[in-house]
């Protein structure tokens, strides 16, 4: 059954966490940003989540949750195992070409993936109450049986008679719809997380096709190291890119994925490329995204933005949009851009090049 929230668990959350839903950042922290004000920076990242490994956010404001007041699960005396935390980072679509479409009607891509320090916080818990599973997640994300998170702690769980039951309480940090692919990370956080906390013992490639199963891009998470994607999202070959520093901007416009890919403006016939040729030139002009016609069409407000990012950098949209994004040299040159960032959309500054893998950050969990 899925639940999305009671009172207990809200009391659970405030008496856990050790600060707002958005966190400033340390010195060698994995930053979830500054308090959400509008025109302004959200999050600065870096690349190490352990220094708020004893963290857990609390979403206020139109973060409310809501759901069954008699539910009574989380920080129950009678958990069996201690929770796990991940931070299940967004992702950047350096380009992204659309090049076929498959009788079956998926569309086959080219890209490449880089994760940043932009996350959300997932806390997972054993239940008490046998295999029931629970999701306590921001009310404004629907019905929490339609989540992904929920369907992939159901889908690890129908593969194992003896998989208990579990409480998942998400902080949301990254943009719904934004194409930054918040879902995916944390289906593929839930998948990781709940197979440690089992103690299943499935490996890489068990967890990347069941989450194949769930959405194309949650077996990039799982994997967790900037890669180039192709097919409809299942194939991943790891790519070394340097570090760097990208200011993401959300216009606050909602982009429905499947709107994009039906839409009549869209190409689908880009020229295959390859590895290669993308790691000697990725600055070039010919790494577009193929989406971006489509989205402009259907939403002038990306274009604005699109328009704005433009006279201060290289801007391109990631994924199926809204959200846009340049690459800066540093933070800084990122926070000078916020402040005149317009008062309706939403900035982020973020790092790429040395993202905690979600599996690198169980391992460490387990070892500690």
């Amino acid at each position: 059954r899925a639940n999305a929230g009671n009172s207990e668990i809200e009391d659970w959350a405030r008496g856990a966490a050790c600060s707002p839903a958005c966190l400033d950042p340390g010195p060698s922290g994995f930053a979830l940003g500054l308090p959400r004000v509008s025109g302004g920076i959200q999050a600065i990242g870096l690349a190490d989540p352990t220094s708020h490994a004893d963290r857990v956010g609390y979403p206020q404001e139109n973060g409310a949750y809501e759901g069954r007041t008699e539910d009574r699960r989380w920080g129950s005396a009678m958990a069996v195992a201690p929770p796990v935390k991940l931070y299940a980072p967004a992702k950047l679509n350096l380009f992204l070409h659309v090049v076929g479409r498959r009788a079956d009607g998926y569309h086959e891509l080219e890209s490449v993936f880089r994760s940043i320090s932009l996350c959300d916080v997932i806390t997972l818990e054993q239940s008490s109450h046998g295999r029931e599973i629970s999701l306590m997640a921001p009310s404004e994300l629907g019905d929490p049986s339609d989540n992904l998170m929920f369907k992939a702690a159901q889908r690890l769980q129908d593969t194992s008679s003896s998989a208990p039951g579990a409480n998942i309480l998400l902080e949301k940090n990254i943009p719904v719809g934004a194409g930054l692919g918040g879902g995916s990370s944390d289906a593929a956080a839930t998948l990781i997380g709940l197979n440690a906390l089992w103690s299943l013992n499935y490996d890489l490639n068990d967890l990347k096709a069941l989450g194949a199963e769930i959405g194309a891009d949650v077996p990039f998470f799982v994997e967790g190291h900037d890669a180039w994607v192709a097919g409809i999202g299942e194939v991943l070959e790891p790519i070394k890119l340097p570090e760097a520093w990208y200011f993401v901007v959300f216009p606050n416009v909602l982009v429905p994925t499947a709107q994009i890919f039906s839409d009549p403006h869209l190409t689908r016939d880009t020229q295959r490329s390859k590895i290669a040729r993308f790691l000697q030139s990725p600055a070039g002009p010919g790494w577009k995204n193929d989406l971006e016609r489509a989205v402009l069409a259907s939403f002038p407000e990306v274009g604005k933005l699109k328009n704005w990012l433009s006279r201060r950098g290289a801007a391109k949209m990631s994924g199926s949009g809204s959200a846009c994004f340049i690459e800066v040299k540093s933070r800084e040159a990122a926070e000078a851009l916020a402040e005149s960032l317009p008062e309706t959309w939403q900035g982020f500054a973020v790092s790429a090049g040395a993202v905690e893998p979600l599996q690198a950050q169980v391992r460490r969990l387990l070892a500690e």
